[in-house]
C-alpha cells in the first residue's frame, strides 16, 4: 500500500430529517446527547484493501464548532489499549468492535488506543497516557504483538514498567492477557509460540500479583474468547460474533470490578460528570 499518496475525500453529514418527527424524549436515552455528532472510522486490516485516515479539516459554512459540553458526555471515560484486536480488526464495523459493544453496555465513553501490530508497552506511549487528564480508567491488552519481538523476559520487564506508570490514584487499570488464538491449538506440539503464548501470560499474572494494588486488577483473555470459533480465518482476530460476546463479556466482568465507574442502567440517560 502507498501511504505517501492516498486521496482527499469528504464526508457530507447532515441532521436527519427524522430527528425532527419524533418527540425529543424518544431520543434522550443512551450514552450521548443527540447533539453529540460522533465519526467513528474503522480501519481495514485485510490484504488488498488496508487504508489509513488522515484528518484534514472541517467545514461548518460558518457555524461554530465546539467540543460538546460534559453534560452531553458519558459521566465516565475509558482509555483501552491493545492490540489489533482492541482496535476493532476483523469486526466489520468499529461499533461491533469488543470495546465499543463494552462501552455500550456500561453506559461509558471509551478512548480506542489499541494500534495493530505495534502495542510494545514503550516507555513514552505509558507516560503520554499516564499524563491524559481524559480518561477514569484503563484496560490494558498486552503480549500478543510482543510475541517474536521480545522473550518473556523482556516482555515482563516493559509490560512492568509500563503498568507501574499507568497506576495513577483513584484511576483503576484492568489487565487483558493474551487472548486464545491459533499457537494455542498447534497440531505441532513442539510449535515455540505455544509456550511463548502460555509465558507471556504467566508473567503478566506475576506482575498484576506483585503489584499488590488494589487498583490494579487482571482479566484471563479466555475468560473473554472462551471458543476458537470466533475468531476470523486468520484464527487471531476475532469476528463480528467474537467481538460482540467478548464486549458482553467484558462488560460483565467490569461492571463487577468497577461498580463505582459503570452505569446501573446504561439504557437510562448517563450524561454528565
Amino acid at each position: 500500500m502507498d501511504y505517501d499518496n492516498g486521496s482527499l475525500r469528504s464526508l457530507d453529514l447532515q441532521r436527519g430529517d427524522s430527528l425532527e418527527q419524533v418527540v425529543p424524549e424518544a431520543l434522550a436515552r443512551g450514552r450521548f446527547s443527540i447533539e453529540v455528532w460522533r465519526v467513528l472510522i474503522s480501519r481495514d486490516y485485510a490484504a488488498d484493501r488496508e487504508f489509513q485516515v488522515a484528518y484534514h479539516g472541517i467545514d461548518c459554512f460558518g457555524e461554530p464548532v465546539h467540543p460538546p459540553p460534559l453534560s452531553a458526555l458519558p459521566a465516565k471515560r475509558w482509555l483501552a489499549y491493545g492490540s489489533s484486536i482492541t482496535h476493532g480488526a476483523g469486526a466489520t464495523v468499529h461499533s461491533s468492535s469488543y470495546i465499543q459493544q463494552a462501552a455500550r453496555r456500561l453506559g461509558v465513553d471509551v478512548l480506542n488506543k489499541g494500534l495493530g501490530g505495534a502495542c510494545l508497552c514503550e516507555p513514552e506511549v505509558a507516560a503520554h497516557f499516564a499524563d491524559l487528564d481524559t480518561w477514569d480508567w484503563a484496560t490494558l491488552e498486552l503480549g500478543v504483538n510482543m510475541r517474536g519481538l521480545f522473550t518473556t523476559a523482556q516482555f515482563e520487564q516493559r509490560a512492568r514498567a509500563f503498568v507501574q506508570r499507568m497506576l495513577r490514584p483513584g484511576k483503576p487499570v484492568v489487565l487483558i492477557d493474551m487472548f486464545p488464538n491459533a499457537s494455542d491449538y498447534a497440531a505441532n506440539p513442539n510449535d515455540p509460540m505455544r509456550d511463548v503464548n502460555r509465558e507471556f501470560r504467566e508473567a503478566l499474572w506475576r506482575i498484576h500479583d506483585e503489584c499488590a494494588n488494589p487498583k490494579l486488577h487482571i482479566i484471563s483473555g479466555e475468560q473473554l474468547l472462551p471458543v476458537l470459533r470466533l475468531l476470523t480465518v486468520d484464527l487471531i482476530h476475532p469476528s463480528d460474533d467474537g467481538h460482540i460476546e467478548m464486549g458482553r463479556l467484558l462488560a460483565e466482568r467490569l461492571r463487577r470490578l468497577l461498580p463505582e465507574h459503570t452505569a446501573v442502567d446504561p439504557a437510562v440517560t448517563n450524561y454528565g460528570r
